[in-house]
């Protein structure tokens, strides 16, 4: 955990130098001595004495890096301690009146519920984030937590949400992400977040080649800046993007992908997802066999990092697959 109390210390002290005047000879002035004294006091006496800092960032700089661990946290499906961070980074953000960290703070937490399936708190997140991003002036963090709260009302997998109304979902996601995407230069994970919704906006639409499109330029941004498990996530969504369109050895591809990046990571949660899912693509192709094998390897994973809820969904798929 990052050490906070050094925002509430005082320096009771200062570094004292000295600063020693040789006078030309005994007949310097009094006048000149009290000019040069000014001068002194001008300039803040001798080059090695401490300066005040111009700015105080230290609070500002420690919520930034509460929100870092966050989403590192929340990226290898540590919810519970993601929660903690992003607490963290609310309360110096607010303490600090740094309103783009409370946004920001709010747009991490939103994604990391979100993954979490806490769909209402996340959308809550989103939508307090943008409130605050627009009255403070943020245009791109306005712009990211629009295209956050699309996101967030896409309808694949929810069996509460008409064909149509999926549809419409869809293209609000992809309008709301097409008006971010241009304000988001300098802000790259904030990009990669709003090109992954694109993508899925896209999917959505059967637009398969311009959700790969997508997907590819948001693992640049996550492989270049060594984001392993998003990087590993980025490829998974790929495969199920060419899984959807019928492009089954090229979702095995891609599931190939993700794995080296969550082994790299060691990141067990998201291996067990990929072999899960390189279990649904073999099913999917008619190769029991090896879906059956993917199945029993994605249980054992899980089974090895304690995640019993999802070991019992891979070998649910294992089971029914023998069937």
């Amino acid at each position: 955990m990052i050490d906070n109390r050094v925002r509430f210390g005082f320096i009771h002290g200062r570094a004292q130098t000295k600063c020693i005047l040789k006078p030309a000879g005994a007949l310097a002035s009094f006048a000149a001595l009290s000019v040069f004294a000014s001068l002194l006091l001008l300039t803040g006496g001798c080059s090695s004495a401490p300066k005040r800092p111009a700015e105080i960032t230290a609070a500002r700089n420690a919520c930034d890096a509460q929100i870092a661990m966050g989403d590192a946290a929340s990226a290898r499906g540590d919810f519970a301690n993601a929660e903690l961070y992003f607490a963290e980074a609310w309360r110096l953000a607010v303490g600090a009146d740094y309103e783009k960290g409370r946004v920001r703070a709010l747009l991490s937490r939103g994604e990391a519920r979100f993954a979490a399936g806490d769909i209402a708190r996340a959308q809550t997140d989103r939508q307090q984030a943008y409130a605050e991003a627009a009255a403070g002036g943020y245009p791109a963090l306005a712009a990211a937590a629009q295209a956050s709260i699309a996101r967030g009302n896409l309808g694949e997998g929810r069996a509460d949400v008409s064909t149509e109304d999926r549809a419409a979902r869809a293209i609000e996601a992809q309008t709301a992400a097409r008006e971010a995407l241009p304000l988001l230069g300098g802000e790259p994970l904030l990009k990669a977040s709003v090109l992954r919704t694109a993508a899925l906006a896209e999917k959505d639409l059967g637009n398969f080649a311009e959700a790969e499109k997508h997907l590819l330029e948001a693992a640049g941004i996550h492989e270049k800046g060594l984001f392993l498990e998003d990087s590993g996530y980025d490829w998974f969504l790929l495969a199920s993007v060419r899984s959807k369109a019928g492009m089954y050895d090229r979702a095995l591809e891609a599931l190939d992908r993700a794995i080296e990046f969550d082994r790299k990571a060691e990141h067990s949660a998201g291996l067990g997802m990929d072999w899960l899912a390189r279990g649904t693509v073999f099913e999917k192709k008619g190769e029991r066999d090896a879906a059956a094998a993917a199945y029993r390897r994605s249980a054992e994973i899980f089974a090895a990092a304690y995640l019993k809820e999802n070991e019992r969904a891979a070998r649910a798929a294992l089971e029914k697959l023998s069937q």
